[in-house]
Formats: C-alpha cells, structure tokens, sequence
C-alpha cells in the first residue's frame, strides 16, 4: 500500500509538471501570434534571434545553420505540395485505385518524416552551437507529443 501511495504520488508530481511545461508552451506559442507564410516565420525567427542573449559569433553560425539547410527543406516542401495534389487527383480519379492512393499517401508520409528529421537535426545543430547537451530532450517521446510534430 505504501508503494502504492508512492508511486501514485510520483505520478501526481510528474502529470503536474507536464501540465505546468504545456501551459509555458501554450503562452510561448500566443505570444509568438499568427504566423500565416513561411516569409512571418523567417521574420519572427530574425527578430528573436537578434534580440537573443547570445554572441554575435553564435547568431552567424544559426544563421549559417538556417542557409545551409534551407535548400534541402525547400525542396522536400516542395515534394510535398506536389505529392498533395498527386493524392487529390489519385482520389477524385473516375478510375480510382486504392494501390495508387495507398503508395502515394505513403510517399507523402515519408516525406513528412524526411522533413521533420531535418527540422530536429537543425535543433540539434543549434543545441551544439549554445553548447547545452540536449540529446535526451529528443529521444522522449512526450517532445513531439508536447511540439505536436
């Protein structure tokens, strides 16, 4: 019963902290605003970045870090979009075949993945450049549960 009381109140302490992680994401997040198009994020991220209390030497190499995979995102993006359409007109087809859709929604999934991959490489890369040690973060499952990746 002891147990019990123990591991109930480790659960307790646990599920508070993770409400009190998800409320400081959620107030983080409407702070930032709307975002509509890739050209508000760049903006916002600029405007962070310049107003961040770090080196002028670590500001270069993120920017460094944003340009140099910047190229492959846009491409898997624009991948992306194109696979979309390819599922639209596969599911509007009057010879509609569940293979086809089947085979291009996993293409578009793998995609997805190839893009987020990117996204949490670049994070790391940040990290690295900060010099936190952050590897842990990424292997929990609840990051992208909490990130809603």
């Amino acid at each position: 019963m002891k147990n019990l009381i123990i591991i109930f109140s480790a659960l307790t302490l646990f599920a508070s902290c993770s409400s009190r992680i998800k409320k400081s994401i959620e107030a983080d997040r409407e702070s930032v605003g709307v975002v509509q198009s890739d050209e508000e994020v760049i903006n916002k991220m600029r405007n962070v970045l310049e107003n961040a209390k770090i080196s002028e030497t670590q500001k270069k190499q993120f920017l460094g870090l944003y340009r140099s995979h910047r190229a492959d995102i846009l491409k898997i993006e624009e991948d992306i979009r194109e696979y979309r359409v390819v599922l639209f007109k596969t599911l509007v087809d009057k010879s509609y075949d569940q293979r086809k859709f089947d085979i291009v929604a996993n293409k578009l999934k793998k995609l997805v993945i190839k893009r987020y991959d990117l996204a949490m490489d670049q994070y790391r890369e940040g990290k690295e450049i900060l010099g936190v040690n952050a590897g842990a973060i990424y292997d929990d499952p609840w990051f992208e549960v909490i990130h809603k990746f």
